[in-house]
């Protein structure tokens, strides 16, 4: 046993199977010396492709390693790679050892490797047919196809406008993403309307729709303008790139390629303005700026008079960009390409002159991409992400080009059956035989078909038939299987579907159906590479959960598509229907199925056929499980009323199938088809096989048709994001179904759309796709119609169909996927349709195909609430905003969320980048804090709205606005589009220290006014002697009050300067009577201010404290208008005695009330209460008897009776008229009810001590409350910063664990390196010893040329586990090679046997063609030792000695080949029979032609001219038997001999004579006339290679 460690050489295409390919130089061999005995080898990859497979490490992700292919394999051993062929679909990063066990067969066993790698295809779907590959930082395979409408007088140069922009993009590309990327390879497809050429090849797969870059005419929306046209989300691949004839004819048509290839490959949008609305941005001060990426563009918006537009403008004039002369910006390219100084792309580096514009919040980069730059979204795509395709120097960046034509080649397809022993004969065979023979009627005339059925070996059941009649497609149908048996090999069964299509030419489609995992060699990776090299389709049909896993993903490799069924194979005829519509002009309107309860059972149905579609239209209804169908099972209805039944024309019964046709011939009508099906029995199909279900009886319902031909039809396309989901990796969890509605790129608007899925289980679910620009999908009314799928319960298969109704709107000024029709550029809207649109009613049926779930855990939330994109603030004034948006669900679109995250920010990029750091709105904010949307979030779909108050910290500032949803899990979605608004100056509100404090003043003065109020009613209060004598000599209404003393100034409305009077209590009979003071806040407090009689009002002004703040007013409520308490501060003070003026002053400082304007609800409310239960109670009977006093008084005195007092039935006070007079004194005042004063009853007092502790409770609680909300708040911003802190330590501590990686990577890199050296050192002296013999050995045999010697000296070297990074194993071994089939050739050549010099021939060819084709690594610099550098000085050597010896074997297979073909002539000769040259004999006078044929064929065999001339000396030649026969002689013959005179005079004899000539006239004749051409040409071929 031995061990041999290989590093392999670069890349090659020579034998490749797949976009990368590697070959070890050239083959891989081990040396086993006994039969039955092991030999391991493991090999690596070179370091640049970052792979081990020593190690099993594959660094870059997106690389796929098939693994390995031997010759023989017996086993692969590995931690994870039980089973020959495992190919791991996440790489293994810690390094599992991989080895591979062969056992040899014989006593010297050569074992071959073939090592592929390739990039590995991403899961998500593909939106185009024609998948494009970057390796070594080149694009490959990217296809151009010019559409067969394009004319081709008009545009002779278009060809040569497509090579020349591919050239101007591909070095644009490669500048512009940092040396990362050129186009390598395009081929572009001619269509079949323009003329063949000699120089185009014909084309495989290639078609139209397949292209990633479309030439096809200009469009009434956009004319010559190019566009992407993109469905999914940032960083999604998209689905082609259109441009016109006239497009790619401009000089920056390979500039504007690289920026619709950034749509295409990378999923950026465009970072100018695209729609009206968005075309200034507002920035930080206020300002606006145009939308435009970088800010170092010079640019502005002006009209077509060039005046400069304004925020605003552009719902009035038609605005566009205006460049600078002086601009010298070098990003981005996703903005202007067209600049002659842009370069890049925008990217997030803020010392960059390319720094990503991020307040442009309404470009589409910054809207679909969450903010993040162009080069951001670039780098992480599949292409660059994990150092993919780092920076490299490639010096010609030129693209290698093919033509291809499209010939209209007839569609060949191999049809590859499972009949594996899984497969139930009761069940699931009759059914799919029943749907392979609707399959097999589907194919048109031209078409060719073939049958393969497999187990654990497959067989050709139909070769390859070329359909002409019916009677080829019965053919085909009786050979369909009828029983099952043995294990399952899917790839035996492609392999034979190959081999079928591979005479044809490259292409075709195989149709690959089965239901269990492969468990026989050879496996589905052991076909893959032959699969990609013959560029053949491959569609496959899963039937069950145990299908292979493998399946989706050989569909997306070869451009096909993948279905999928439960074992009941419900679905089974909407598959092959969709099967029978790829890549044709089929259409399928409606699809469906009905299950039967009861025999003779009546089904209708509807289905609508619109104007574009009609032709070919058929209605297939499939009886399944049911052994008998009535005599006219079905009957259709045309919208006229036509009837069709069994006995018109095109309505056929296939009893045998059990299906009914109806064709429908010409256009069918347009409008609504009924349809009436009548069912047979009802006996199920029963399962032989345990566990797998009956087929209950159902009749399934197909409807196809094509064009009408008067106009485009309208086209529905969809797309699935991900063909395999992976619940492990966090991108592929989220499932999305994308459709394009549309009619020759004009948008198909307001269809309703409906998704089925079909579950794992059988279990169907519906959806609804929308085009709203809600949620997933990104732009309203463009005719793309999305949704997410949340329904994942369990992993498995999904199976999605999608069914279009509805009235639809085809819009003719909108572009499909692209949206407003507007030049942001061009100064004018582009050219639109003169007709607007027409609606339509229609029917589609489209299948996305499926897709697998894996690593999917039940229970666990996988899907946060679905990102909101419409945020837009609807209304806003300096304080308060309203925001509108849709409403997300709970997971992704569906259900409802548990509350929303709205978050606030002064910066845009702390809000993009750290959402958590930015201010949260909290329910207190809202102006309705009771239903606040913020925690009480709607259904999904719902129009949601929240009006706030921006926090007052950002007074005066610009401030940016998102929100999130967030489910009942705390998952979070992610942020949504961001608003920005200008907040305008504020002051700052009062403190809630002081207005406490003020409020509590304002009610004890309050409680004093009313002490006071009962007392005058009681009348116990006397008048001072002097009142009615003296009059007022001093008036302090002259006098301000002091207020840095605090005073303020009280005053009365009822003060009529009479006399000096002490307050005067003034009642209504209302017994309703409150208190009132309000504040009089005028700045000229002398000026009187009348209270309104018609509140009942009066005004109090008194004494008090107004420096700290201004207070709120004292109001209550009563039940109806009544006169107030009246408070007469104006009198003087020098007419009251010392003893009254303390007194009044006293009174005063009682009466004192606060009167400002109301704050708050809670302290208006509490002050009411106070004096509503203050005036109940006892007090009722002094209010009574103050009501009956002033009642008294005021029917006493006629004045109060004037005009413009009070009623006294109305109840209203007659105080506040300006024109009455109060009572007399002594009328309202009587000695008799004078009584001693009682200041305050002990009661009294009681009360308005716990009222007073009552409100000082409430006040405190109040205080608590307030207290404890700060608290809150403080506790939350804590929490938040707390959060932010641990999230910062987080982020350090990463910092620090990554700086210390990156360390100690760098420390084991560099003890590995010394290591490596060191090993490197060892193995170099132990390699001395050992390599130098062998190359003695080996030199001599390169320079001698013996076989022998090279064979032994190649195997010493790989016996010794040597290896070579020169090249000169691989030189020696192609030398061996060609030596080897000079060798066998020779002996061939002199055996002059026909099929060993076929065998010798084909073996030297392949010699001849391997030689010279492989590239070697380059020798890394500092290695070239003396062994190295003897090894290159061999290899010069060998590869001088190998040309030689390659061009000898290339001269000798002419040789040989000469040889072949005069032992094919002498063959035909020799197999004649002697009969047939005495029949030529027997002539007694033969025809002219024969005796000419004769004369030439003895003049080639030697015999002079003359000798033959007469007939009958021919005939004794020919008599000749033996050494002198005619036969011997052509035996004998050597045409090396033959003069050149010679054969040019039997050429003249033979002349212009053709052999079909000479057989009608003697088949003898015939076969010698076909020698004497062959002889001839031989001769003088010889002759001019001579002459050469």
């Amino acid at each position: 046993m031995s061990m041999a460690t290989r590093s392999l050489g670069n890349p090659t295409t020579l034998g490749c199977m797949g976009p990368l390919c590697f070959r070890p130089p050239p083959l891989l061999r081990t040396h086993v010396s006994q039969p039955d005995t092991c030999a391991v080898t493991s090999f690596r990859i070179p370091g640049q492709w970052k792979a081990d497979l020593s190690l099993a490490r594959v660094l870059s992700s997106n690389l796929r390693v098939r693994f390995p292919v031997w010759e023989p394999v017996k086993q692969i051993k590995g931690a994870s790679t039980p089973l020959p062929g495992f190919e791991p679909r996440t790489p293994d990063p810690h390094g599992n050892a991989l080895t591979t066990t062969l056992k040899g067969r014989d006593q010297l066993a050569w074992l071959k490797l073939y090592l592929h790698i390739f990039p590995y295809p991403p899961t998500s779907g593909c939106l185009c047919g024609n998948p494009v590959t970057l390796t070594n930082n080149g694009y490959s395979t990217v296809l151009v196809a010019i559409s067969e409408k394009v004319p081709e007088p008009e545009n002779l140069d278009l060809v040569n406008n497509i090579l020349t922009a591919f050239t101007d993009a591909s070095e644009y590309l490669y500048g512009a993403t940092k040396n990362r990327a050129y186009f390598k390879d395009v081929t572009v497809l001619i269509p079949h309307t323009w003329k063949d050429m000699p120089i185009y090849e014909d084309a495989t797969f290639e078609t139209f729709e397949k292209a990633n870059i479309r030439v096809d005419l200009p469009t009434g929306h956009r004319g010559n303008r190019p566009f992407t046209r993109t469905y999914g989300k940032c960083g999604m691949i998209g689905a082609f790139t259109h441009v016109t004839p006239v497009s790619l004819g401009l000089t920056t048509a390979g500039r504007t390629l690289v920026h619709h290839w950034g749509h295409y490959r990378w999923g950026v949008f465009d970072e100018f303005a695209t729609r009206k609305t968005n075309l200034f941005y507002q920035n930080h001060d206020g300002s606006h700026s145009p939308t435009l990426c970088t800010t170092h563009i010079r640019a502005r918006f002006v009209d077509e008079s060039g005046q400069e537009c304004r925020p605003g403008d552009e719902r009035t004039r038609v605005c566009h960009y205006e460049f600078e002369s002086d601009t010298s910006a070098q990003a981005s390219v996703m903005f202007h390409p067209e600049l002659p100084t842009v370069t890049d792309f925008c990217d997030s580096d803020p010392s960059s002159p390319n720094y990503h514009n991020i307040n442009a919040l309404g470009s589409d980069q910054n809207q679909f991409c969450n903010f993040r730059s162009t080069w951001d979204v670039i780098s992480a795509s599949d292409d660059f992400s994990g150092n993919n395709n780092p920076p490299r120097t490639v010096y010609d960046t030129r693209p290698t080009f093919k033509l291809v034509y499209y010939r209209q080649y007839a569609e060949r397809v191999s049809i590859v059956l499972d009949v594996s022993g899984s497969i139930d004969v009761g069940t699931l065979l009759p059914r799919l035989n029943q749907e392979a023979s609707k399959y097999i009627n589907s194919f048109a005339d031209g078409s060719q078909v073939g049958l393969i059925t497999f187990s654990e070996r497959a067989a050709v059941d139909h070769t390859l038939t070329n359909i002409t009649t019916d009677s080829h497609r019965q053919s085909l149908i009786s050979a369909l299987p009828t029983s099952t048996y043995g294990s399952t090999s899917i790839g035996a069964g492609i392999q034979a579907g190959l081999s079928m299509l591979k005479p044809t030419g490259p292409g075709g489609t195989i149709v690959l159906m089965t239901d269990g995992q492969e468990n026989t060699d050879p496996m589905i990776q052991d076909v893959w590479p032959d699969v990609l090299l013959q560029k053949v389709t491959v569609i496959t049909i899963a039937i069950g959960e145990y299908a292979d896993m493998s399946l989706e993903d050989l569909a997306s490799q070869t451009s096909g598509l993948s279905f999928y069924d439960t074992e009941d194979a419900a679905h089974l005829s909407e598959i092959f229907t969709a099967i029978s519509t790829q890549d044709s002009d089929v259409i399928q309107l409606s699809a469906g199925s009905v299950d039967v309860m009861a025999s003779g059972e009546t089904f209708t149905g509807t289905c609508r056929i619109d104007p574009t579609v009609g032709n070919n239209t058929t209605f297939q209804f499939t009886y399944v499980c049911q052994d008998s169908i009535p005599a006219s099972p079905v009957i259709l209805y045309a919208p006229d009323g036509t009837e069709y039944d069994s006995t018109s024309e095109g309505y056929v019964i296939d009893i045998t199938a059990g299906t009914v046709l109806i064709t429908i011939p010409g256009t069918a009508q347009a409008g609504q088809w009924r349809y009436s099906i009548t069912s047979g029995t009802t006996d199920p199909c029963l399962s032989q096989t345990h566990g797998i279900p009956d087929i209950n009886p159902a009749i399934q319902t197909s409807v196809t048709t094509r064009p009408s031909g008067n106009q485009p039809p309208i086209d529905c396309v969809g797309t699935l994001a991900h063909t395999v989901m992976n619940f492990r990796v966090e991108g592929q969890r989220v499932q999305t179904c994308y459709l394009v509605v549309q009619q020759d790129y004009s948008c198909g608007l307001n269809a309703e759309v409906t998704v089925f899925v079909t579950e794992p289980t059988g279990r169907e679910v519906q959806l609804t796709m929308s085009d709203n620009g809600v949620g997933v999908d990104m732009l309203a009314n463009d005719g793309i119609y999305s949704t997410y799928f949340p329904g994942i319960d369990k992993n498995g298969r999904y199976n999605v169909r999608v069914q279009v109704s509805g009235r639809v709107y085809i819009d003719n000024n909108c572009l499909a996927g692209v949206g407003e029709n507007w030049d942001p550029f061009g100064g004018t809207t582009s050219s639109s349709s003169s007709d607007d649109g027409y609606h339509v009613e229609i029917d589609r049926m489209v299948s996305l195909g499926s897709f697998q779930v894996t690593n999917f855990i039940p229970g666990q939330d996988y899907f946060p609430p679905s990102r909101v994109t419409d945020v837009q603030i609807q209304t806003s004034t300096d304080d308060e905003v309203v925001l509108q948006w849709t409403a997300p669900g709970g997971d992704l679109d569906n259900g409802q969320a548990s509350q929303y995250e709205v978050v606030v920010s002064n910066n845009i990029t702390t809000l993009v980048q750290d959402p958590d750091s930015a201010v949260t709105l909290q329910p207190e904010h809202c102006s309705d804090q009771t239903d606040c949307v913020i925690n009480n979030p709607s259904g999904s779909g719902a129009e949601e709205q929240l009006v706030f108050n921006i926090p007052d910290e950002f007074s005066g500032e610009m401030v940016y606005m998102g929100l999130r949803g967030v489910d009942e899990q705390g998952n979070m979605g992610e942020l949504s589009n961001i608003v920005s608004h200008k907040v305008g100056n504020r002051e700052k509100g009062p403190d809630i220290v002081i207005t406490v404090v003020t409020a509590f003043a304002a009610v004890v003065i309050l409680v004093t006014c009313i002490v006071g109020a009962v007392l005058w009613k009681k009348g116990k209060l006397k008048r001072p002697p002097s009142a009615a004598k003296t009059r007022p000599t001093q008036s302090v209404r002259g006098r301000r009050p002091d207020v840095e003393r605090g005073e303020g100034v009280v005053r009365a409305t009822f003060n009529t300067n009479r006399v000096p009077l002490p307050p005067i209590i003034t009642c209504t009979v209302d017994r309703s009577t409150l208190f009132q003071a309000q504040k009089d806040i005028e700045e000229d407090l002398e000026e009187p201010k009348l209270a309104s009689h018609e509140r009942g009002e009066d005004v109090v002004r008194a004494n008090v404290n107004t420096r700290p703040t201004r207070l709120p007013p004292i109001t209550t409520s009563t039940t109806n208008t009544a006169a107030m308490f009246v408070v007469q501060k104006d009198v003087e003070v020098e007419d009251l005695g010392p003893s009254e003026g303390t007194s009044q002053e006293r009174d005063e400082t009682k009466m004192v009330a606060t009167s400002a304007k109301q704050e708050g609800d809670q302290t208006s409310t509490r002050l009411a209460d106070t004096r509503r239960s203050l005036l109940q109670g006892e007090q009722q009977e002094e209010l009574d008897l103050c009501s009956q006093q002033a009642a008294h008084s005021a029917e006493r005195d006629e004045g109060t009776m004037k005009t413009g007092g009070n009623q006294m039935s109305d109840q209203k006070s007659s105080v506040h008229s300006p024109n009455l007079q109060p009572p007399p004194y002594e009328e309202l005042f009587h000695d008799d009810q004078e009584e001693d004063i009682d200041i305050v009853d002990e009661e009294e007092k009681r009360r308005q001590e716990e009222e007073k502790v009552r409100l000082q409770e409430e006040e405190k609680k109040r205080l608590q409350e307030e207290l404890k909300k700060k608290e809150e708040e403080k506790r939350k911003k804590k929490k938040r910063k707390e959060r932010r802190r641990k999230k910062e330590e987080k982020r350090r501590k990463e910092e620090e664990e990554r700086r210390k990686a990156e360390e100690e990577q760098v420390r084991r890199s560099e003890e590995d390196r010394r290591r490596l050296e060191e090993e490197e050192r060892k193995r170099a002296q132990d390699r001395l010893g050992v390599e130098t013999p062998i190359l003695d050995r080996l030199e001599p045999a390169i320079q001698q040329h013996d076989p022998a010697q090279l064979e032994a000296s190649i195997s010493d070297y790989y016996s010794a586990g040597l290896t070579d990074d020169t090249g000169l194993l691989l030189e020696t071994e192609e030398l061996l090679a060609a030596l080897q089939a000079q060798k066998e050739l020779t002996a061939a050549m002199q055996k002059r046997d026909c099929k060993h010099l076929d065998e010798t021939i084909l073996a030297a060819e392949h010699a001849v063609s391997m030689s010279g084709k492989s590239t070697l690594q380059p020798i890394k610099a500092g290695r070239k030792d003396l062994l190295t550098s003897r090894r290159m000085e061999m290899k010069r050597r060998a590869a001088e000695e190998k040309r030689g010896v390659v061009q000898e074997l290339g001269y000798q297979i002419l040789d040989a080949d000469k040889v072949r073909r005069l032992e094919n002539l002498r063959h035909e000769v020799l197999q004649m029979n002697q009969s047939t040259i005495s029949e030529i004999r027997n002539y007694n006078h033969p025809p002219q032609l024969v005796h000419q044929v004769m004369v030439a064929t003895y003049l080639l065999l030697g015999v002079n001219e003359s000798e033959t001339q007469n007939w009958k000396d021919l005939q004794a030649l020919m008599g000749k038997t033996n050494r002198e026969g005619l036969k011997r002689r052509v035996m004998r013959h050597n045409p090396d001999r033959i003069q050149l005179k010679t054969a040019m005079r039997a050429k003249q004899l033979l002349g212009d004579l053709t052999v079909e000539q000479i057989q009608d006239i003697s088949a003898g004749a015939a076969t010698f006339f076909v020698w004497a051409k062959g002889v001839i040409l031989e001769v003088t071929d010889r002759h001019e290679k001579v002459l050469v």
